[in-house]
This record gives structure tokens, C-alpha cells and sequence, in this order.
């Protein structure tokens, strides 16, 4: 049996295809392939920026959000401490002057007691002094009446006498 591969025709030379001549690069740029391929390149590349653009806005965004939180916990604490401190500030002031007060109350009170005791020992020296001008005008009516009984019972003598009656004895003293 023969063998089954085909069998070739000879050919002493292959027969030389004439290729169409190249065309310079430039006007390759024109034809539909290159444009899609370029345009394609450019989508890509343009795809990849904005991805990477999108990449940087979430980052910085997810930054500022922790800068705003960080600044936000740390603006509570200080209001905090700034709230805490201001009590403290009210209630050692409202304690200072409670004790102020209290201490001008104190000297009032003790003014009072030493006003009350002077008064009191003014109001006693007059009534001494208002009991000796008491006294002192007590003796000086007594003696004032005595002297007027003697001038009644001079006048009322002298009355009598030119009349000639004798003066009643005991005289007329109111006492």
C-alpha cells in the first residue's frame, strides 16, 4: 500500500507576490484602528485618572471627617473643663462672698452692741444729770417759795400793821 501523505507539487521557486509598497507613518494615524485604539488609550487612561481623583476625594474626605470629629471631641472636652472650671469660679466666689458678707454682718452687729452700750451709758448720764437738775431745781423752788412766803408774810405784816393787826403765827408757807 502506498503511503497516505499527500504529496506536495514541486515547486523549483516560489513565485515572488509583489507587496504593496508602505505607507509612510503619518497617514496610518488616520486609519479607523489606530483612532479606536488611541481613543481607547486616551478613555483609559482617563478612567484610571478619575478613579484615582475619586480615590484621593475619599481619602481626604474620610481625613476631614476624622479632623472633624477629633476637633469636635476636643472642643466638648475644653467646653467641659471650661464649664467645670466656671463652676468652681462661682461656687469659691459665691463661698467668698458669703463669708464677706458674713463678716460685714459681724462688725454691724458688734457696731450695734457697742452703739447700744454707749447709748445706754449716755441715756444713764443724763438721767443722772437730768436727777441733779431735778434736785438742783427742787431746792431752788424751795428756796424760792421760802422766800416768797417770808416776802407774803412781810407784805401781809406790813398790811396789818398799818391796819394794826398783829401777823397770824405759822405764816403763810405752802410747802
Amino acid at each position: 500500500m502506498a503511503s497516505s501523505t499527500p504529496t506536495r507539487p514541486e515547486t523549483s521557486s516560489p513565485t515572488p507576490v509583489e507587496e504593496p509598497a508602505r505607507e509612510p507613518w503619518r497617514r496610518r494615524w488616520g486609519e479607523p484602528i489606530v483612532v479606536v485604539t488611541l481613543l481607547a488609550l486616551v478613555v483609559s487612561v482617563l478612567v484610571g485618572s478619575f478613579q484615582a481623583l475619586k480615590g484621593d476625594i475619599v481619602a481626604t474626605e474620610t481625613s476631614l471627617k476624622a479632623d472633624i470629629m477629633t476637633t469636635e471631641t476636643r472642643l466638648k472636652a475644653d467646653i467641659m473643663t471650661t464649664e467645670a472650671r466656671l463652676k468652681t469660679d462661682i461656687v469659691a466666689t459665691e463661698t467668698r462672698l458669703t463669708q464677706q458678707i458674713e463678716a460685714v454682718d459681724a462688725r454691724q452687729r458688734e457696731d450695734l452692741k457697742d452703739l447700744k452700750t454707749e447709748l445706754k451709758g449716755d441715756i444713764a448720764d443724763l438721767k443722772m444729770e437730768l436727777k441733779g437738775d431735778i434736785a438742783d431745781l427742787r431746792a431752788d423752788n424751795r428756796a424760792l417759795n421760802t422766800k416768797l412766803d417770808q416776802l407774803l408774810d412781810a407784805l401781809y405784816g406790813a398790811n396789818l400793821q398799818g391796819a394794826g393787826k398783829a401777823p397770824p403765827s405759822g405764816g403763810h408757807s405752802s410747802g
